[in-house]
């Protein structure tokens, strides 16, 4: 199934010298794949791209996918390529629903931000330190990264106490609901009728359910993670109820803690630098699901793939790089912490 929006106008990124700033660091940008023509027109380039993935997925072993494509703060583009499941599956769509894993946590950042604005919760040095990963544990010193699931399960605890409130309601009722990400929940999706993929390891099939709550428990589509997206660059310049504000949306991807050569974490997101501004990532591994959502808030530009294959990063990383551009530093933090 795909979902295509026109419009001559559209062009794949552009890019400028760049320096990473926020005060944790100046590097040059890294080694950008070079993304597709600016002058093509938005069909040709997703023709190219729609002609490559299938034989992308075959040399690497991949099931299926699902990709969004953003560019000028809009979804440009939409479709599922492969299959649900190697034994007894049916085609990938739009509507089909993978595994989030660790792509769950910039969700969760995002509603305790919305939170703390609306006066609900009061976001402190504890509560940012363990959004970034920078809250120390038995072998790194509190300030310093160490990549923690477990912080954001205590964070669930500690939110869902103060708001006597589950956290998936909090995720339905503050953003899935608003954003209208009719097929994002926190939690396997047994209802009857749900497109649900299903992961695989070297092994196999895996089952599909995903423990450790806000940390990798969410299901969702490319094109629900797109729309949550979206909700950055199109941050609310007055009061709502839902939306983060433009303050509150800089706070989140400001850079807190150095989480390797040219790479910092701010409160949900990794931060790249790139030219022209920022790039914001994150990555999913969990349950033989294997995503990556890519990010440009400065020109509204991104790509989000889900993959139900233990070799997905293989796939996505071609994808990104063929499409929106992807700082190589990115990919290979990727690599080193799978």
């Amino acid at each position: 199934m795909l979902h295509r929006v026109r419009d001559s106008r559209s062009s794949f990124l552009s890019r400028r010298a760049f320096l990473f700033g926020a005060g944790i660091v100046s590097v040059l940008p890294s080694a950008l794949p070079a993304p597709l023509d600016a002058g093509e027109r938005p069909d040709v380039a997703i023709n190219a791209i729609r002609r490559r993935i299938p034989r992308l997925l075959e040399v690497h072993a991949v099931p299926g996918l699902s990709l969004a494509i953003i560019e000028h703060g809009r979804v440009l583009w939409a479709e599922g390529f492969g299959i649900t499941a190697l034994r007894d599956g049916h085609r990938v769509s739009t509507t089909t629903v993978f595994g989030a894993a660790s792509l769950s946590k910039p969700l969760f950042a995002y509603v305790v931000l919305k939170l703390a604005e609306l006066g609900a919760v009061a976001v402190d040095d504890t509560v940012r330190a363990l959004l970034s990963h920078s809250s120390g544990d038995e072998r790194t010193p509190p300030g310093s990264f160490a990549y923690s699931p477990s912080g954001y399960v205590r964070l669930q605890g500690i939110i869902e106490r103060r708001m006597g409130a589950l956290a998936s309601v909090m995720l339905n009722r503050r953003l899935f609901a608003p954003l209208d990400m009719d097929r994002t929940r926190l939690g396997a999706p047994w209802e009857p009728g749900v497109d649900l993929a299903t992961g695989h390891v070297r092994a196999g099939p895996q089952r599909r359910t995903m423990g450790l709550g806000v940390s990798s428990g969410v299901y969702t589509t490319a094109a629900d993670y797109a729309r949550f997206l979206l909700a950055i660059v199109h941050a609310s310049s007055q009061w709502d109820p839902f939306r983060l504000s433009a303050a509150a949306v800089s706070e989140m991807l400001t850079p807190r803690v150095m989480a390797g050569p040219g790479l910092g974490w701010g409160l949900g997101w990794g931060v790249a630098p790139a030219a022209g501004g920022n790039a914001i990532w994150h990555w999913g591994d969990g349950g033989g699901f294997r995503s990556v959502a890519l990010f440009y808030p400065h020109n509204g530009s991104g790509v989000v793939v889900l993959t139900n294959g233990h070799n997905g990063p293989a796939v996505y990383r071609e994808i990104a790089a063929e499409t929106v551009g992807a700082p190589a530093a990115v990919f290979d933090w990727i690599d080193a912490h799978s």
